[in-house]
């Protein structure tokens, strides 16, 4: 049996996921770790934790199919910032994409000059979410820290470094970082003057197709696979998403929703956003990803189901009450928000309670306004890049047919259900298959997807739901200034 792994190190999780040359799903490992939130607004992980978790489901993996892979590709979540001394191991925890420390320094970056002309260079909006508006918090506020710090690097640096005694850098995951220039592919000189770091403490950058030096002695055997097998240094785990859900040019769309969520289009070309209101990433030097980002996917409606419900998905409550839940609007910003307003301080608000009102009318207006806010980030991609055919989905909510068939009519898109639940995963197989000469051609990677289902919207609930944007916009734009 011939397989590559793709290993997805995410949020809450590492995933080590067996695909067969052909691209089916052979198996999955899950291993999960915890958040750390010292104070409000904070979130941390423990890197020892997601370095055990993502050997372990790697060593697993390869044990349950008694064989050893052809090659190992890895996929990690974008954002995250941790400092390492000079011995090697770090000095902070890992500072995770959802932080919200960072505000303040982030708010007076993006109203200087300095800040657009980093935003144009990187495609990376100037929000606490980026290491630069981290760095800006830690020199500020740790500069003790600051001091001591040899290496600033992500989750996936730092275990590449364990394996291979070099600090090493995906273009995409340094294209997220701020600190980076798209279009020279090198380190931004001015992005590294205003963080107060210099270019030897971050990693040296490389392709997203290299293949990284020989593992070190006993590192191998400890991970279960060979010495010699190549082991890929991949992608972010939201480009590599669009290359797993076949998601290849700028005609399609792919639409995340799992505890966040995300909207991304794979284009050729970096595009420039006057209004600073998406991300441009990069997958290859030929492919670019474009999107946007939400702070509140499914974790949203998990929190009504835990607080109001009996703590689990019901669809049939969802199913009594009229698309549009009789005027009730749910600004679904629990947790701040990223695209398209890019606002850390915005909040959830019910609006328009009335008596006729039930539980199940907020728990509709709570689906409802998750879907909305992504049609908004939809809706600001789009005019940058284009519209779209069609749109495919994933994560959690996709395992309802119902849900996928709301979000139709919210998107006034055909929606398309991929195969491959962990598309992340999957487009890291595809990358590695592609880096071993496996796949001649990125793009043919669109054969080894298959579609489920098709969903089309329906023109009345359509129509309802483009009212309620257009008033969820406007119930935001006059609040703004309260939250903040």
């Amino acid at each position: 049996m011939q397989y590559l792994v793709g290993l997805d190190i995410g949020t809450t999780s590492t995933k080590a996921v067996a695909f067969g040359i052909d691209g089916r799903q052979l198996k999955v490992v899950n291993n999960n770790y915890p958040l750390i939130s010292p104070q409000e607004g904070w979130f941390e992980q423990n890197p020892g934790q997601i370095v055990n978790a993502s050997e372990a489901a790697l060593n697993t993996l390869v044990e349950q199919l008694g064989e050893k892979p052809l090659a190992v590709s890895i996929s990690s979540a974008m954002h995250g910032l941790m400092l390492i001394g000079r011995n090697g191991e770090p000095i902070t925890n890992l500072i995770i994409w959802a932080d919200n420390r960072s505000d303040k320094e982030a708010r007076q970056l993006k109203a200087s000059k300095e800040g657009a002309a980093i935003y144009f260079a990187s495609g990376t909006p100037i929000h606490p979410m980026s290491p630069l508006c981290k760095l800006l918090w830690l020199q500020k506020n740790r500069p003790d820290l600051m001091q001591r710090a040899e290496k600033f690097v992500s989750i996936k640096e730092y275990i590449i470094h364990r394996w291979t005694g070099e600090y090493l850098l995906d273009q995409s995951l340094a294209s997220a970082t701020g600190l980076y220039n798209n279009e020279s592919t090198k380190w931004n000189d001015l992005a590294l003057q205003v963080a107060g770091i210099r270019e030897g403490q971050l990693p040296e950058v490389v392709p997203t197709t290299t293949i990284l030096p020989k593992l070190k002695a006993g590192v191998a055997q400890q991970l279960g696979v060979e010495a010699d097998t190549p082991v890929v240094i991949g992608a972010s785990d939201g480009c590599l998403a669009n290359l797993g859900s076949g998601v290849l040019d700028a005609t399609t769309a792919s639409l995340t929703i799992g505890t966040s969520s995300a909207y991304r289009k794979t284009i050729d070309k970096f595009v420039r956003d006057e209004k600073q209101s998406v991300f441009n990433y990069i997958l290859t030097s030929d492919l670019y990803v474009v999107g946007g980002p939400s702070n509140n996917g499914g974790v949203v409606a998990q929190w009504f189901e835990k607080e109001f419900g009996d703590g689990e998905f019901d669809e049939q409550a969802l199913r009594s009450v009229r698309p549009g839940s009789d005027g009730l609007i749910f600004l679904p910003y629990l947790l701040g928000e990223r695209a398209p307003i890019w606002d850390p301080e915005s909040k959830g608000v019910f609006f328009g309670v009335q008596m006729n009102h039930t539980k199940n009318h907020f728990y509709k207006a709570v689906w409802e306004g998750v879907f909305q806010a992504a049609h908004h980030i939809a809706e600001t991609v789009d005019q940058v890049t284009g519209e779209v055919e069609k749109v495919v989905v994933s994560g959690g909510f996709a395992k309802s047919d119902y849900l996928i068939q709301t979000l139709s009519n919210v998107l006034q898109k055909p929606c398309w259900l991929c195969n491959s639940a962990e598309s992340s995963a999957f487009g890291a197989a595809i990358l590695g298959m592609h880096a071993i000469g496996e796949l001649n051609d990125l793009k043919d990677a669109s054969k080894l997807v298959h579609f489920e289902k098709e969903f089309l919207p329906d023109p009345a609930e359509a129509e309802v739901y483009r009212d309620g944007l257009e008033k969820s916009k406007r119930i935001y734009g006059r609040l703004k200034d309260e939250f903040n």
